[in-house]
């Protein structure tokens, strides 16, 4: 006999016993906190199966990793592009983005932490509007996961992202549901989620505490703070109802015949300032592209994001966004002159936006014109005299011109503008610091270490070298940096 029924029935004799010595109204009292007991261990038991339904982060990991793959795809010449994650929703057909296989010729999966590879047979379905793809696999039988609709997903439920991060195999993070039904082009609802998306998670299953997949991790989008979404499990199942016959890869990802969307042929020694010989091209409209070309930024896909916002400003010449993304993705591939023409786009088509004048004097600055970029600044500051960054990055070209009062001033309008501008404050306690004004440095620590941590504390490591530099040269003045 179960333990809380011994208790309850030594509880029931002790309480008969009373009641058989004192009146009935005891008695009454009795059989009530009998009743109640019952009514207690009940519930709790109740509880207690509910519980067991869920599952801790390891448990989901054990039951949700065999079915989770690592994603590679290649060139037509087979060298290797890039590789994201993706998962078994039938025995031999794995779901992921589509832009995990942008621009790809052939594809193959891996299961997590095993060697064996298994080749992508070709493409059973897709859907370019949510951005996922099935895959069929050949000579495999994997097992699948169950899919959970939106519908049983709660903001505030506990989830788990699974996939292979950075080259990381077999990578679980966990966070919770920030919120459901967050807009994106095409009015296409998604999941946002706190676990972070890094790079290589692209197309991995995001599960609730029962293992069960209620969205496919899309990518962190970062637009002054880190968005992280998923597609909603319920478009995969419509998904599932549409799987048809076996289709090439290269019939999803090849370029089209249209003469306005046509590929250049392929290069081996192509610069990646040009164009790349795998730009894909199966979108209508340039908010898809856009969307896409950010998913790769974000997964450091430079080159094909590249192509991405390319094709987004074919099919619309004058998206400013288009051309602003654009000149992140030529920065990130160090061609700040292809960049700067994009950011000037950008900012012709979109004057008034402080992203794209940023982005312009940005990359004057990374070619080396920092007079140039500090004209634009203060033409820009003649139109928004308020807008903090643009004090903070004009801070920064004068130091780099060794004026440094003057890049003191820029940080200090910075901060009253904004007095909560990291930046600002974290640049201030450098310059401080270089001219040996320890105790304004510290202020600036002081200030910063309720900011950002992280920041606060590179400040102070740099104030203690300085220091211990000093120290080591006793009777020696340090070298000035700044001109007089």
């Amino acid at each position: 006999m179960p333990d809380y029924r011994m208790t309850v029935l030594f509880k029931y004799h002790v309480f008969s016993r009373m009641s058989r010595k004192r009146s009935s109204r005891f008695g009454f009292v009795a059989m009530k906190h009998f009743v109640y007991s019952v009514m207690s261990l009940s519930i709790a038991a109740l509880f207690q199966a509910s519980f067991c339904l869920a599952q801790d982060a390891r448990q989901v990991a054990r039951q949700v990793l065999p079915s989770v793959v690592v994603v590679t795809i290649s060139d037509s010449a087979g060298r290797p592009l890039a590789q994201g994650s993706g998962f078994f929703v039938t025995e031999n057909i794995v779901a992921t983005n589509l832009h995990v296989i942008y621009g790809a010729a052939e594809a193959a999966i891996r299961l997590v932490g095993n060697s064996k590879i298994y080749s992508v047979g070709g493409v059973v379905a897709v859907s370019k509007r949510r951005d996922l793809v099935l895959l069929q696999v050949s000579n495999v039988r994997g097992t699948p996961l169950a899919l959970a609709s939106a519908n049983q997903t709660e903001v505030g439920e506990e989830i788990y992202v699974l996939g292979n991060p950075e080259g990381l195999e077999g990578t679980i993070s966990t966070g919770i549901v920030s919120g459901i039904g967050t807009r994106r082009i095409e009015g296409e609802d998604l999941i946002q989620v706190t676990a972070p998306i890094s790079p290589g998670s692209s197309g991995g299953p995001v599960v609730n505490k029962r293992g069960e997949v209620i969205g496919i991790a899309e990518a962190s989008l970062s637009e002054g703070q880190n968005l992280n979404f998923a597609v909603p499990a319920d478009y995969l199942v419509s998904l599932l109802t549409q799987v048809g016959s076996l289709q090439p890869l290269r019939s999803i990802t090849s370029p089209s015949n249209s003469s306005t969307d046509s590929a250049p042929s392929e290069n081996k020694d192509a610069d990646v300032c040009g164009d790349s010989p795998f730009a894909g091209s199966y979108y209508d409209n340039a908010g898809d592209y856009i969307y896409v070309g950010d998913a790769l930024l974000n997964e450091k896909f430079y080159d094909r994001a590249k192509e991405a916002f390319k094709r987004a400003i074919r099919l619309e010449p004058k998206n400013a966004r288009a051309h602003y993304q654009l000149s992140i993705a030529y920065q990130r591939l160090r061609c700040f002159k292809h960049a700067l023409t994009a950011a000037q786009q950008a900012s012709i088509f979109k004057p008034k936006e402080p992203l794209y004048r940023l982005g312009v004097s940005k990359n004057l600055s990374a070619l080396g014109r920092r007079d140039e970029a500090i004209e634009v600044l203060k033409e820009a500051i003649k139109d928004q005299p308020k807008y903090a960054d643009y004090y903070v990055f004009l801070g920064s070209q004068y130091f780099e011109l060794k004026r440094c009062s003057e890049a003191i001033d820029a940080f200090k309008t910075a901060v009253r503008f904004e007095p909560k501008n990291v930046d600002a404050h974290q640049f201030l306690g450098l310059m401080y610091d270089l001219q040996r004004d320890r105790e304004a440095a510290l202020k600036e620590y002081n200030i910063l270490r309720k900011l950002d941590a992280e920041k606060a504390e590179d400040l102070r490591d740099s104030i203690q070298r300085t220091k211990q530099l000093d120290d080591s040269r006793v009777g020696k003045p340090p070298s000035p940096y700044c001109k007089p």
